[in-house]
């Protein structure tokens, strides 16, 4: 899914990799949260330097590859959680989602 696309629909998360052809993934989510601020992001990547970047950016959750299966378990409960803080307090506020 390329950029413009990630704009235009509804997307609450995005995957990342930081190398990524002509930008790399920080840029690319500078751009995005530029246009989306509530869009929530997961680096998913093998470069350990660019985690401090990510979280300034208030990524989601920064995943270092290999992937295993227990850690990519902690990134689904983390986005599961702040999905439910999301309705919940969508739902304070009287807007249904």
């Amino acid at each position: 899914m390329g950029k413009r696309a990630i704009e235009k629909n509804e997307i609450d998360i995005v995957f990342l990799d930081i190398q990524i052809p002509k930008l790399n993934g920080i840029e690319l989510a500078e751009q995005l949260l530029e246009v989306k601020p509530q869009l929530q992001i997961v680096f998913v990547t093998a470069y350990e330097r660019y985690a401090i970047k990510a979280f300034e950016l208030n990524a989601l959750d920064y995943v270092l590859n290999p992937v295993g299966k227990q850690r990519l378990q902690n990134t689904m409960k983390r986005i599961q959680s702040m999905m439910e803080e999301h309705t919940t307090f969508s739902l304070q506020k009287g807007i249904y989602k």
